[in-house]
């Protein structure tokens, strides 16, 4: 809508069924936010909360969450101080009151039936976790994010962590429906970026040993938008330690599926080496003993990475990342820029 305004009064809770908690972080997301609030708002399952944190706000996005709020209300806006996104989600899950719960991230749109079909399945196999597929939303393109293949998936004890290790439990917490159970003693890591990839391992391995239910969904219920500004397109030096710190910590966590795990610490290290020489004197000083760590995990690896089944990419990193020193991070860096710039002007088209 084009004045930012919901288009419907509130939609009064009249159904008994469970309540679903859905937590929307908020932050300087003015031009996308009312079509993810319309989108929750217009859900075709009732019996939900929404709760949304604005995280300090200062391009009009607070303005915008109170003016739905006063339409609908089973909206709760919290105005806080900007403290990142993981603040913003713990205090959403402080306040939740659902059985049952959700992350949708503000740039974001779901499906108007998304919630009723994530709760039937939850309830029908009495399952922990019930995630869907996603789409990757460029201006104008829809990337879906696999091939359909079966409707339905079901795994139970031991088989989370195979289909984690498979990749159809992704990382991402914002395309899930949770109960509420789920995250009791867990919380996202203040201050960090890599937030879901932090907590998801925790999650699905404790499941796995409490012979808890993953059900996977082939249906497209969740919209992710593409921007160059988003936080996954950060290449600083803290978001890139961010990075490393939170998929290192999985590959530890997670033993039975480390050669799975190995390209995500890789793909990370190859953004070290093709940004460290663009650093300030400070940033490379905060970064250095993470070179040393990545340079002992990528010769601690380096055989099994050029033995094994990795793409072309990996094996690069992991050749390029046996040396730091001045003149290969000096290469890497102006490598990279060149070809981001190739890349660049091909997807220039496809990004808001």
């Amino acid at each position: 809508m084009s004045d930012n305004t919901p288009s419907c009064e509130a939609v009064k809770n009249s159904e008994p069924a469970s309540l679903v908690s859905i937590v929307i972080p908020v932050y300087n997301v003015s031009s996308y936010l009312a079509e993810c609030l319309e989108s929750v708002i217009h859900q075709s399952y009732h019996n939900i909360e929404i709760i949304i944190i604005d995280d300090g706000s200062t391009d009009g996005s607070d303005s915008i969450c109170d003016r739905f709020a006063q339409y609908d209300d089973r909206i709760c806006v919290i105005h806080t101080g900007n403290r990142g996104l993981s603040s913003a989600r713990n205090l959403g899950l402080k306040k939740c009151r659902g059985s049952y719960l959700m992350f949708v991230d503000s740039d974001d749109w779901i499906e108007p039936h998304s919630v009723e079909t994530l709760i039937k399945f939850a309830k029908k196999y009495n399952a922990d976790i019930v995630t869907a597929r996603r789409c990757r939303e460029f201006a104008g393109k829809t990337i879906y994010s696999s091939k359909e293949g079966e409707k339905v998936r079901i795994a139970c004890g031991d088989e989370i962590l195979a289909f984690f290790g498979k990749g159809l439990l992704h990382d991402v917490v914002w395309n899930k429906l949770y109960l509420a159970e789920c995250f009791s003693g867990i919380r996202f890591p203040d201050g960090h970026s890599y937030e879901d990839v932090s907590v998801t391992w925790k999650i699905l391995t404790r499941l796995a040993k409490t012979n808890g239910t993953a059900v996977v969904l082939s249906e497209p219920l969740f919209h992710f938008r593409m921007r160059k500004s988003s936080i996954s397109h950060t290449e600083s030096c803290r978001n890139i330690i961010d990075g490393w710190a939170a998929y290192y910590e999985k590959y530890e966590g997670v033993p039975e599926y480390r050669k799975q795990f190995l390209a995500g610490c890789l793909w990370h290290i190859g953004r070290m080496w093709r940004n460290y020489y663009g650093f300030s004197k400070k940033e490379k000083t905060a970064a250095a003993h993470i070179v040393l760590e990545m340079r002992r995990f990528s010769t601690e690896h380096f055989r099994q990475i050029m033995k094994g089944t990795y793409s072309i990419y990996i094996k690069a990193i992991c050749m390029v990342s046996q040396s730091s020193s001045p003149l290969m991070m000096w290469f890497c860096f102006w490598g990279g820029k060149l070809f981001r710039k190739i890349r660049n002007i091909r997807r220039r088209k496809m990004y808001d």
